[in-house]
């Protein structure tokens, strides 16, 4: 689990990063938005087989909702691969790992800097996973509203639109599963929520 653990605090932080200039408009253009999307694909897919091939990596408890949700982003990659409308989609939901990475260091960091990252768990679970991961479907709602009809049928018509957005809201309700879990007050004699939750 520590290996797991430290392999997601390098690999996310690194494109945490990377997004984050993206986001700011420090990095634009269609290579930047090409190469983030295919580094944010390859972790998904080596992350994924790790879930699979080392089941111990993560608490038993969280390995089935972690595998669900893998699949089903690994799933959409083919379908969004060469959409930019898509792909800029796929890099505004990549805020909810800044939470992941935050969350996983309140278990792998050294105490004082755990108790930071502790302090910061459930306010940025709440502004990130809550709030920011459904409204980046608005943006993306725009985004796919302003696109020429030619480009929108051919890139996201809405055979391909109504199910993309199921899925956006499924993976909010595996969200949601998590977030009980952390943002319930602990029971007596139990441990702390972050403990419980292993989340991605």
């Amino acid at each position: 689990m520590d290996a797991h653990d430290d392999w997601n605090m390098v690999v996310i932080g690194a494109l945490n990063v990377a997004h984050a200039g993206w986001w700011f408009g420090l990095v634009t253009g269609g290579g930047a938005l090409s190469f983030l999307f295919w580094a944010d694909c390859a972790y998904l897919l080596l992350d994924s087989c790790w879930l699979v091939f080392v089941p111990s990596c993560v608490a038993a408890r969280s390995r089935g909702t972690l595998l669900m949700h893998h699949a089903l982003v690994c799933c959409l990659i083919p379908l969004a691969a060469g959409r930019p409308v898509l792909m800029r989609h796929l890099l505004r939901t990549w805020m909810v790992e800044l939470h992941s990475f935050n969350h996983i260091a309140t278990r792998r960091l050294h105490a004082r800097l755990a108790a930071w990252a502790e302090r910061l768990n459930k306010p940025l679970f709440v502004a990130l996973r809550l709030i920011g991961y459904p409204l980046s479907w608005v943006s993306y709602a725009r985004d796919r509203a302003a696109l020429p009809a030619l480009v929108k049928a051919a890139h996201v018509p809405l055979a391909l639109h109504l199910p993309l957005s199921c899925a956006h809201f499924v993976m909010y309700g595996l969200m949601l599963k998590w977030g009980h879990a952390l943002l319930r007050p602990p029971l007596k004699g139990t441990s702390k929520p972050s403990d419980e939750t292993s989340q991605p």
